[in-house]
């Protein structure tokens, strides 16, 4: 075992899900002989992500897989064996669980499918798995789940190969399909709840709490069983970091589909909405959304107020950008005359020097990128403006980012004009200056989505 692994393993929060995603050991049971690219080899993906443990295979057919030892079953492997991942048939799932279980093996991961979510034989044989449960006080996630991601251990679950995105974000999800992440938002830890014959969003969400890796928590829900349970769980871990909820299964046709995927009763849309509200969740509208979220929350630092100062190169974008402050309960910021007549001077006799500030006459006289970050410096100085939101081009972000790191406790945010994002792909995730968006109104969606979080903090402390 490396000197990390053992550092981590000292360190454990001591919670029953360290065993999930920081497995010392780990017993892949169902391993594929089958290899190479287009297999889904659980085996193969856990190695290939560079897991740091034991790895034992089981497969009664094979004596070697990937240069390991196969084990026949269950009662032939070692002793202290932490997790096992089932990939088997399901007819042969809740025999090999209370195998596991005698063995003393703490949790498992059932990836296979066809439980609850399918037919009457599938539902039977869940609550054979719920009865083991019960009698032993082992811990399963699952069926029908993909399992889990950690990209700071490494360990993995998954039947796909994944990118390694060591990220401050959790997510608790109900579908693996999301483990890569959503767009501008990749996923450093996540968890597939799956059909949640056991382990649901009550457990996960206090498990990322106290994760002293994680800044943001995120949920892609479809149902929930323990509502109240879920509400002060919620309610207490949000003092400490915020949780993004996006709610599938909102319309009639998407409520039925998720019956069949997870076997949740998703329920009617206005009523998790309150919830949600209740257990000061925040949630998306869209896939964009959480990114959009996200990436505010990692970038931008604690605020309340409502005043925002504007600056941009072109005046129609001002205006359509004062439009979405007013939209999302922001103000135009009175600039302090201290500011004016700073940034006065760049400006012709005749331009009246208020907000938002068009700078592109200024910037033609005496050089844009000069005028960009007097003026920007100015506004982020300035004690009557509580935020800044500016337009530039993807260019603009060398000009900026030296000023941004100037004050760091104010918020900026930007709207990226044109085409041309050359220098964003090229950045990649901007988590330390300042979050780009593409329009102004996804730009102040998100900042009042981190002002409310804060007020609400604020509110609640006093």
């Amino acid at each position: 075992m490396s000197v990390c692994l053992i550092m981590r393993v000292l360190d454990r929060k001591n919670h029953f899900l360290d065993v999930f995603l920081e497995p010392r050991s780990v017993a892949v049971i169902g391993a594929s002989k089958k290899t190479g690219k287009g297999s889904f080899n659980v085996l193969e993906t856990l190695l290939t992500f560079g897991y740091r443990g034991k790895v034992y295979p089981v497969n009664p057919q094979a004596a070697e897989i990937l240069n390991l030892k196969v084990y026949r079953d269950v009662p032939c492997l070692p002793e202290g064996v932490e997790l096992a991942l089932i990939a088997t048939p399901r007819e042969t799932v809740p025999e090999i669980v209370a195998a596991c279980a005698a063995k003393g093996i703490r949790g498992a991961i059932i990836i296979t499918e066809g439980f609850g979510e399918a037919d009457e034989r599938g539902q039977q044989l869940q609550s054979k798995i719920s009865a083991v449960i019960g009698e032993t006080g082992m811990r399963i996630l699952g069926p029908n789940s993909v399992g889990v991601v950690n990209s700071f251990q490494p360990f993995t679950s998954a039947f796909i190969p994944l990118p390694k995105n060591v990220a401050p974000v959790a997510l608790i999800s109900q579908s693996g399909g999301f483990f890569e992440g959503f767009p501008e938002c990749p996923v450093g830890k996540g968890i597939d709840l799956g059909n949640t014959s056991d382990i649901d969003f009550v457990d996960t969400i206090s498990y990322f709490e106290k994760d002293e890796d994680i800044r943001v928590i995120v949920l892609h829900m479809e149902g929930i069983a323990r509502i109240h349970e879920f509400m002060y769980t919620c309610r207490r871990a949000v003092k400490t970091k915020p949780i993004i909820v996006l709610k599938g299964g909102r319309s009639a046709s998407g409520s039925k589909a998720a019956a069949s995927h997870t076997g949740s009763l998703s329920g009617k849309n206005e009523l998790y909405r309150t919830m949600f509200k209740q257990a000061r969740v925040m949630e998306a509208d869209s896939i964009a959304g959480i990114g959009d979220f996200t990436k505010a929350f990692l970038s931008l630092p604690p605020f309340i107020g409502n005043r925002v100062a504007i600056i941009t190169p072109t005046g129609a974008g001002g205006i359509i950008t004062l439009d979405a402050v007013e939209k999302h309960g922001f103000q135009a910021a009175t600039l302090s005359q201290e500011t004016i007549d700073e940034i006065a001077r760049l400006f012709q006799s005749w331009i009246k020097v208020r907000n938002p500030l068009d700078i592109l006459s200024a910037g033609m006289m005496h050089g844009y990128k000069q005028v960009y970050a007097r003026v920007l410096g100015a506004c982020l100085k300035d004690q009557n403006v509580d935020s800044v939101v500016a337009l530039c081009g993807a260019y603009t972000l060398k000009t900026i980012m030296p000023v941004a790191a100037m004050y760091p406790h104010k918020p900026l945010i930007l709207w990226i004009m044109g085409a041309d994002r050359s220098l964003i792909n090229e950045r990649g995730q901007a988590y330390d200056f300042a979050p780009y968006y593409r329009s102004p109104d996804r730009a102040l969606y998100a900042l009042k989505m981190v002002r409310e979080y804060y007020r609400q903090k604020a509110t609640e402390n006093d």
